[in-house]
């Protein structure tokens, strides 16, 4: 497999991982360098070990995993997504609610975000090709991804004030229903 290749699936895998930084960074008013590198290298670390993982799973015993990690990633995140509209409309705006994207929170959408790649890694076991180099162009796409979809997200979040919960619930529920909807048996 060429590195052009290997570049066009970490940037699909990663594509995730830019939205959902966009709506995390809309949704963390406070968000600092330190805590944006640790987001980032969170997800950079998921997204690099998960295909790891599903490669071996494939290798060994030749499950496929695709269907049922796009149905679970896109259920958890559009339950995320409609969550943060929920608190979005209902919320005292004069008491506003941060998202707090510490610990578990942190480590389950790092997990999520990273279930396509379990798919992905699985999927490509059967196929000669650098593990190794995947793993690498993975992690830096979507540490870079990352860092620039929370700057982005923090600065328009800024713009938009009190409306950054909506807007973030908006994009996460498009998000898991743009990865949902192609895995559901209908």
């Amino acid at each position: 497999m060429t590195l052009t290749t290997l570049g066009l699936i970490s940037l699909g895998l990663a594509s995730d991982t830019f939205a959902v930084s966009v709506s995390s960074g809309l949704q963390v008013p406070q968000l600092n360098w330190k805590k944006a590198i640790q987001m980032a290298f969170c997800f950079g670390l998921f997204q690099v070990f998960m295909p790891l993982l599903g490669w071996g799973i494939g290798q060994n015993l030749g499950v496929d995993l695709t269907v049922i990690s796009g149905q679970l990633t896109g259920i958890l995140l559009t339950f995320l997504g409609l969550k943060s509209l929920y608190d979005g409309i209902v919320s005292n705006p004069a008491q506003p609610e941060n998202l707090s994207l510490d610990g578990f929170t942190l480590l389950g959408l790092a997990f999520v975000l990273s279930l396509d790649s379990l798919g992905v890694g699985v999927g490509l076991a059967g196929v000669e090709m650098g593990i190794v180099e995947l793993m690498t162009i993975l992690g830096l796409v979507t540490v870079a991804f990352s860092l620039l979809g929370l700057w982005v997200g923090h600065h328009f979040g800024a713009i938009f004030q009190g409306q950054f919960k909506v807007l973030g619930g908006i994009l996460l529920v498009g998000i898991g229903g743009q990865i949902l909807l192609p895995h559901l048996p209908f």
